[in-house]
């Protein structure tokens, strides 16, 4: 059996009032999947079974021409992949998701012309039945086939004999489980370096106080000594009066070592303080970036972008809630997305 026969590739959904797959000969295998619901959603799901693999992306809520020419809502599109005796390891499996996405946008989308983006930025048919472009999507299915089985090469191994899996591959899910966190941590610790800054100058702050008030308190030491020493030397006379000077001497050169040690301090404690104008991060520094949306991009699309190209972990969810969007499938074109700094 050739790498090509061991991958089978078809679409399903519902273009018109029915629901099928394209070939229909594996119309039986997709029954149950159709769900009518106008909220957009994609699932996508991994599974191993009776050493097959399968990969089932379904994406809801499209819209197309219904009876009488009437455009209807609840209409729905997938992909199914099924691959025999191998397996796609855990890395490939985080690249299905958007590998198929971008073969819809890119492939089926521009040469198919299956469905375009209408004014709701919702997926919308422009067929009655997939046998309409027939040609078309056989071309697709082996185009798809041969660029999978080369782009997943490295992620494809046996499959064990009795191995079960069933994964769902869905970001929306993933995101909210993984990402939440680092995205809120993120937030409290820069609360609490702040706090830690804030701290720091103050006890510099103090310590400067503290070195400066026995800087003082030394001076006058010193100066009371020098007016004894004057005392000394104008009335003072014999051996013991000269044995006293020496230790007055002494002393001052002693006081005078401790005041040139605590300027020392003073001189590291003022190198080391953070400048509380510089450190300290305030509201008018931080700044939005944004994304303009153009004709075809999704929200969840737009942020996975823009994590790719930042860096970032932010999810579709943080991103809505910060743009205060309620339905994420109603992003317009022209409309600007903001992302945190």
């Amino acid at each position: 059996m050739s790498n090509k026969e061991q991958i089978e590739v078809f679409f399903f959904g519902s273009p018109a009032e029915g629901f099928t797959s394209y070939p229909t000969k594996y119309s039986n295998l997709v029954n149950g999947l159709d769900k009518s619901t106008s909220k957009h959603k994609v699932e996508c799901k991994y599974s191993i079974n009776q050493k097959r693999s399968r990969v089932k992306y379904i994406e809801y809520g499209l819209t197309g021409i219904g009876q009488h020419g009437k455009s209807r809502g609840g209409r729905n599109f997938g992909v199914w992949i099924e691959i025999e005796n191998l397996k796609i390891n855990p890395i490939g499996q985080k690249k299905i998701l958007d590998y198929i996405e971008d073969f819809i946008n890119k492939g089926i989308v521009k040469n198919a012309n299956i469905f375009d983006d209408n004014s709701n930025n919702e997926r919308h048919f422009l067929i009655n039945s997939f046998n309409d472009v027939a040609t078309k999507l056989d071309k697709l299915i082996n185009v798809f086939k041969n660029n999978f089985l080369t782009d997943f090469k490295s992620y494809l191994e046996p499959i064990l004999d009795d191995e079960s899996v069933l994964v769902d591959l869905n970001p929306e899910r993933i995101v909210e489980k993984i990402r939440d966190a680092p995205f809120i941590t993120s937030i409290n610790s820069s609360l609490e370096d702040d706090k830690v800054k804030k701290s720091e100058i103050e006890q510099n702050r103090n310590s400067e106080r503290a070195i400066d008030k026995m800087k003082f308190s030394f001076s006058k030491i010193n100066t009371l000594i020098l007016i004894i020493l004057l005392l000394l030397t104008l009335f003072g006379g014999g051996k013991s009066s000269n044995e006293e000077i020496e230790n007055y001497k002494l002393r001052i050169k002693s006081l005078n070592d401790e005041i040139e040690v605590l300027e020392g301090q003073l001189s590291v404690y003022k190198n080391k303080a953070p400048s509380s104008n510089n450190n300290l991060n305030t509201s008018s520094e931080i700044k939005n970036r944004s994304h303009t949306v153009k004709s075809g991009e999704t929200l969840r699309k737009i942020v996975i972008e823009f994590n790719e190209s930042n860096g970032s972990n932010f999810s579709t969810d943080q991103i809505a809630e910060f743009n205060k969007i309620s339905d994420i499938s109603k992003i317009k074109i022209g409309q600007e997305i903001k992302f945190p700094d």
